[in-house]
């Protein structure tokens, strides 16, 4: 490939609707219209839902709270996917180009991660205020985990082929949105099983696992390769700084499913072995402990070096969201694992911390959708 070839592909990938097509400071960015690259707003919405009602026990007002922010997820999950559809039925092309083209191919990821976050938070947030629903729920939940899990495994395998044999440029943290869908179908896979029949409660494990496996190895190739050109070649472009937050959602994500299939697959196995499962799963909460300290460090320091530098703001910042949420999951199914009530509480001081990323989130998107709707210059980060 031409060295000319090589420098198209790669700006064709930072101009994703992640990176935005700019990456001066403070300069202003045209948003993308109702698709994909809005669904992280959806993931960070649902899982909040979830985790506030997981902690409601600890925060104060965090179960009323729930219900709110779900009948946003609700919404938001609504709007866009009629949105899209309303873009695709007036111009098919829309679709096409969606699937096609790289710099947009990772964000049909967060499509399946939107339905599932949302499907698993209806789960226990609907039944908590309207008991009488819990069937129809699973039942919807159910379809949800289906679509959701075709979508990301699609997602990961279309994205994983189309970098073999071609050179796409210089790797991104935006790379590895395509592979984190499968973890989260292995999380919610995991959870569903009690709700399947027995007929299908093998084939609902055996999924999530190979989900888990898909999800973990690729994505750790794929992220491997971004640090190290971040780290070794070229920094993260301002404008996508909060984008190191994304790695971080195989963490959290990951170290929930661990948890999440080993209590699980209790029945599946012979007594002796169901201790084993649970060791793995906390030796594996362990290294992923280890792992993302540094990791954590490293996504705040780019986060506040782009507020700093005042980055654009762009749907990317929703990125700030739903990794963060994973680690407060992470934790707290750790808890019950290992027993130690320190992570419990560290799951709750990320629901907190979720609250205010999301807030923020909430409030630049819907400034700057107006603004922009009124043709003026979309938000900076100098003002919320």
């Amino acid at each position: 490939m031409s060295l000319e070839s090589r420098r198209s592909v790669s700006t064709d990938a930072r101009n994703s609707p992640m990176h935005g097509n700019k990456s001066g400071h403070g300069s202003s960015i045209p948003l993308p219209p109702a698709g994909p690259a809005w669904f992280p707003s959806v993931m960070g919405t649902g899982l909040l839902a979830n985790l506030l009602h997981t902690h409601a026990p600890h925060l104060l007002g965090a179960h009323i709270l729930s219900a709110a922010v779900l009948g946003i997820a609700w919404v938001l999950l609504i709007g866009l996917t009629c949105g899209f559809a309303f873009r695709v039925v007036r111009k098919p092309s829309v679709f096409s180009r969606s699937i096609t083209d790289f710099s947009q191919m990772p964000f049909w990821a967060t499509v399946s991660m939107g339905y599932l976050s949302v499907g698993s938070a209806s789960t226990v947030v609907v039944p908590s205020f309207a008991p009488g629903l819990l069937g129809f729920v699973w039942g919807l939940n159910t379809g949800m985990w289906v679509f959701g899990t075709v979508v990301g495994v699609c997602s990961a395998f279309g994205f994983a082929a189309r970098l073999i044999g071609v050179d796409r440029g210089a790797p991104t943290t935006i790379w590895g949105l395509a592979v984190v869908g499968p973890m989260v179908s292995s999380t919610t896979g995991a959870n569903l099983v009690p709700h399947v029949s027995e007929t299908l409660d093998p084939y609902v494990q055996v999924v999530s696992i190979a989900c888990f496996f898909l999800s973990l190895f690729v994505g750790s190739i794929i992220f491997a390769c971004s640090y190290n050109h971040q780290w070794r070649v070229e920094p993260i472009p301002v404008v996508a700084s909060v984008s190191a937050w994304i790695p971080l959602g195989v963490v959290g994500q990951s170290t929930a499913a661990a948890q999440a299939m080993a209590f699980q697959t209790d029945h599946l196995v012979l007594p002796e072995t169901q201790a084993a499962m649970h060791n793995l799963a906390n030796l594996y909460g362990w290294i992923m402990l280890i792992v993302g300290i540094p990791l954590v460090i490293f996504a705040v320091a780019m986060t506040i070096r782009g507020f700093y530098l005042r980055m654009p703001f762009t749907p990317g910042w929703w990125a700030m969201t739903f990794p963060l949420g994973t680690l407060a999951l992470g934790a707290t199914l750790f808890a019950r694992g290992t027993g130690l009530s320190f992570f419990t509480w560290l799951g709750a001081f990320g629901t907190v911390c979720l609250v205010g990323t999301v807030t923020l989130c909430l409030v630049t998107s819907t400034r700057a959708v107006i603004m922009q709707s009124r043709g003026g210059p979309v938000t900076k980060s100098s003002g919320v």
